[in-house]
């Protein structure tokens, strides 16, 4: 997600926030959660603290879990 490669990429939080849904969800946003991330990078929030956001959540907990991991 940091890599010189996606941070060239130059997306705005929109896309990055449905970049994020795809790599850690494997799905396309909810509404309701694509607007409260967007709120957080919008007022501030880092992209730092949205990807440990995602990566700390119970959903992808479940999917890691899956996997026997």
């Amino acid at each position: 997600v940091f890599s010189p490669e996606c941070l060239n990429m130059n997306l705005d939080n929109r896309a990055f926030l449905v970049m994020l849904y795809h790599l850690y969800m494997d799905r396309e946003p909810d509404e309701s959660g694509l607007n409260g991330w967007l709120a957080v990078l919008n007022s501030g929030g880092s992209r730092e603290e949205v990807v440990y956001g995602f990566a700390q959540s119970r959903e992808f907990g479940e999917i890691v879990a899956s996997y026997g991991l």
